[in-house]
């Protein structure tokens, strides 16, 4: 624009000075036609400023916002890939752990399935006479199965290999010790499960027990060694217990048997004690008025309770005062194996005595009829 002012100026400036000098030279008449020349300048001077607006170069205004259209550009496409990394990592791997899921749980049934079961086994009967035969019975799954024979502590007398499924006819053995038991086992590869029928065996002995065998079967004591016995007795019951005197094995000997916990509490269990009957045949030991319902022992039993020592005290501490008169009948007796002593009272009521230990002072004892 500067340029075109400049122009303009230099312009005017010559059309007054081309006028100046046509005034000098106004008595020539002839230099007018040349003074007539003038407007072909306005042509030039139209010609000139015409070319005005052209020269604004309107288009470069518009270059401009070009410039501020780019960045924009540049800025759409950032944000285009700020989401595409947000989808990158999808949750597509959510789907996938889904799937994963699904799979782990099917072989969490199969070793369930496979692992071996037992839906029932049992025996045609379970009381015996012993030599006698009884058929097992059995449902299961697995790929092998045995039956095992085991005698009364549980040790494995004889296997025989069966059928997952079935029965099996089998001889009971006739073991004094009054029972047996049959043991079911099945198997499906390393895994194994078992069931276990207990059998009563009515032992048949040589020589029987004098209260009945069908009383020791659950014992574990079998078949007496020897006949019973009957011996001179006798016998005397107390408040917490009894005490019986019987010359066997070729001593004269006494038993006082309480009953937990014993007048003083001190028996955890029914314990007796055992000694030889060294009374003197005529001394009163015991002295005092007993409580009502109760007198005082006598005799024998008398020396037993009132002067010899027991748990927590002496005798009759523990057992306490007699509760009747002595009964001199006979009393019937006989050992096991073991050493275990059965006795019967007047009542009819039959006693076992387990094994007193040596330097032991008492040991347990039970009613089995």
């Amino acid at each position: 624009m500067r340029n075109v002012n400049l122009f303009r100026i230099v312009l005017v400036i010559g059309v007054i000075a081309l006028l100046a000098a046509c005034e000098e030279t106004a008595p020539e008449s002839n230099a007018l036609p040349t003074l007539m020349e003038l407007p072909s300048l306005t042509p030039t001077e139209t010609a000139s400023v015409t070319p005005l607006p052209t020269e604004t170069f309107t288009p470069q205004a518009t270059s401009t916002p070009t410039v501020t259209t780019t960045p924009s550009a540049t800025f759409t496409t950032t944000s285009t890939a700020t989401p595409t990394r947000t989808n990158t990592p999808t949750r597509t791997a959510q789907p996938t752990a889904t799937a994963t899921s699904s799979q782990t749980n099917t072989p969490e049934v199969q070793p369930t399935e496979s692992f071996p079961t037992i839906t029932s086994f049992s025996a045609s009967s379970t009381d015996v006479a012993g030599g006698g035969q009884l058929t097992l019975r059995w449902e299961a799954s697995g790929d092998e199965a045995h039956i095992d024979q085991q005698d009364a502590n549980g040790l494995v007398m004889q296997t025989t290999p069966v059928q997952v499924s079935g029965e099996l006819s089998v001889t009971v053995p006739n073991t004094q010790a009054g029972k047996v038991f049959f043991r079911l086992v099945v198997k499906r590869g390393p895994q194994e499960v078992t069931q276990t029928v207990e059998i009563r065996v009515q032992v048949q002995c040589t020589i029987n027990w004098f209260f009945g065998n069908e009383f020791v079967v659950n014992e574990n004591v079998g078949c007496p060694p020897a006949a019973s016995q009957q011996v001179v007795g006798a016998y005397q019951p107390f408040e917490s217990g009894f005490m019986v005197n019987l010359n066997i094995d070729a001593q004269n000997l006494m038993y006082a048997l309480v009953r937990a916990p014993g007048k003083n509490s001190q028996y955890v269990g029914d314990q007796y004690g055992s000694l030889v009957n060294r009374w003197d045949g005529a001394s009163n030991s015991c002295a005092g008025t007993p409580p009502v319902g109760t007198v005082l022992p006598t005799q024998q039993f008398g020396w037993m309770a009132c002067t010899q020592f027991a748990l927590g005290g002496f005798w009759i501490d523990g057992i306490g005062y007699a509760t009747a008169s002595v009964d001199f009948s006979a009393r019937i007796v006989q050992r096991a194996s073991d050493g275990s002593l059965f006795i019967d009272a007047p009542d009819g009521t039959i006693y076992r005595l387990n094994p007193l230990l040596p330097g032991a002072l008492t040991a347990t004892w039970k009613r089995i009829k």
